[in-house]
């Protein structure tokens, strides 16, 4: 099916059976024979699956949503995923699916497919005489747009030889349902992949206070944990460190999310703070404030916090890169965090940019011109034309900055020197401006009367997600 009918289909998905439940899902990457062209023909494709399991009867099966590039298949079950082709049959297919691909990149993988063959367990084959059988009708009820973006983006991925890129951690609300209240996460990624605004807007979702704290160099203990003020009237108040606050949230019964933006930039002794504070003894954290609550014996005692486990839960936030001043992570905060990996998709940019536009009330086709601006930018740095990456908060920006729709390329003008390389005098690279420039101008100048229907589609699917929230 075209993209246009799959969201179609998941505006208004059929009525599914209560006699399975959904135990495992997933994104990964298949070889498929292209029996339009050839039998001996075949490519890889992407493909999001869920696997699910009759409540009565104990048995296993899969449903896939893959995609070849153009179009959308759905499937009950695969049959190089589960093992049900020969092994003779399943290595003749991933030999010609990748016949396509350079040399070295081919072996890779090669290797990475042979690794998936059998990957899913199953019972039996599927016995529905429906065109669209009871597995099937459940995967297109959990289909998001968000999904179908994450499965395009791993085929382009796939054909852009990003084999590192395939199996990171995609569907990361889902992994924040996993972890929260249990396993404090770290989610590492380039700036402006959204990290932060994810965490807001989850916390806003399930409705959790959250606490911030933005991580530096020179952030010091009385960030974490607060110190004394005067007052007015010459006494001294305390005011809470954002750790502080935190736990004091929790001590009282109120579940709350203590955001550290930059966390490996804080220095290892104050982090150390935070560390230790993490260690659970009878369910419940410990932080000692430092804060003086009484005198015994003409000695201050001092406040201790007992923040309960399921009360408090900590994400922090890192760029990667040789760019960035971070520090490598302490093996005792690897300890205490899940790593996740989270990197910019399409998906996500529409959600973010589509608030902002709406918040501002400018035209929807905007976030396509938008969009179309940093794919562009982003191929004109893997193509090695410009060194410096352009991110969702530059495009972000754009909008905040503008009073009107026709602001956007001025903004955009004008970020150019953030985007550009300098010459051995300091001056900013003519070539690199020019190629910026004239990219801007085709973006603006194309008439979007005829757009991508999908792409329309897609914005209106979203923008209606906002405005029902």
């Amino acid at each position: 099916m075209t993209k246009r009918e799959l969201f179609q289909t998941i505006k208004s998905p059929p009525t599914y059976s209560t006699d399975f439940i959904s135990t495992n899902f997933g994104f990964g990457y298949t070889p498929y024979p292209d029996n339009s062209i050839n039998i001996n023909t075949a490519y890889v494709g992407s493909l999001y699956y869920q696997t699910y399991k009759n409540k009565k009867t104990g048995e296993i099966f899969n449903s896939t949503l893959s995609f070849n590039g153009k179009d959308y298949q759905l499937r009950c079950g695969d049959l190089f995923l589960e093992a049900k082709l020969s092994k003779k049959r399943a290595k003749k297919l991933t030999l010609n699916s990748v016949f396509s691909f350079d040399n070295e990149y081919k072996y890779k993988l090669l290797k990475e497919l042979d690794n998936t063959y059998g990957l899913l367990k199953y019972d039996g084959s599927c016995k529905s005489g429906d065109l669209i059988c009871e597995h099937d009708k459940l995967l297109l009820n959990s289909i998001t747009a968000e999904i179908i973006q994450e499965v395009e983006q791993l085929y382009f991925y796939i054909q852009e030889g990003y084999l590192e890129n395939m199996n990171q951690p995609t569907n990361i609300n889902k992994l924040f349902k996993r972890y929260a209240f249990k396993k404090h996460v770290l989610i590492e990624g380039e700036k402006g992949s959204g990290k932060t605004f994810l965490i807001h807007n989850w916390c806003e979702k399930v409705k959790i206070p959250e606490v911030f704290l933005g991580g530096h160099e020179q952030l010091e203990s009385i960030d974490f944990l607060g110190h004394y003020i005067q007052n007015a009237d010459g006494s001294f108040l305390w005011k809470d460190g954002a750790l502080s606050e935190a736990f004091r949230m929790a001590a009282s019964g109120q579940r709350v999310v203590l955001i550290i933006d930059e966390i490996l930039r804080i220095p290892k002794r104050e982090l150390n703070i935070l560390i230790y504070s993490l260690i659970a003894w009878n369910d419940n954290y410990i932080l000692r404030t430092g804060r003086a609550i009484g005198e015994v014996n003409g000695i201050a005692s001092e406040e201790t916090i007992y923040a309960p486990v399921n009360k408090l839960w900590v994400v922090g936030t890192t760029n990667v890169g040789s760019g960035y001043a971070v520090e490598e992570i302490d093996e005792a905060l690897a300890d205490r965090f899940r790593l996740i990996r989270k990197d910019s998709t399409r998906a996500e940019m529409e959600k973010i940019l589509i608030k902002y536009a709406k918040k501002k009330k400018f035209d929807k086709t905007l976030v396509i011109r938008l969009i179309r601006f940093f794919s562009e930018m982003r191929r004109f740095k893997n193509q090695d034309i410009l060194s410096k990456i352009i991110n969702i908060r530059h495009l972000v920006e754009a909008i905040e900055f503008s009073k009107i729709d026709e602001d956007i390329p001025e903004v955009l003008r004008e970020t150019i020197l953030a985007w550009v390389d300098r010459d051995i005098d300091g001056y900013p690279q003519t070539s690199q401006i020019e190629v910026i420039e004239k990219l801007i101008a085709e973006i603006w100048n194309e008439d979007l009367t005829n757009v991508d229907k999908d792409d329309m589609l897609e914005l209106e699917i979203e923008t209606k997600k906002l405005r029902n929230r």
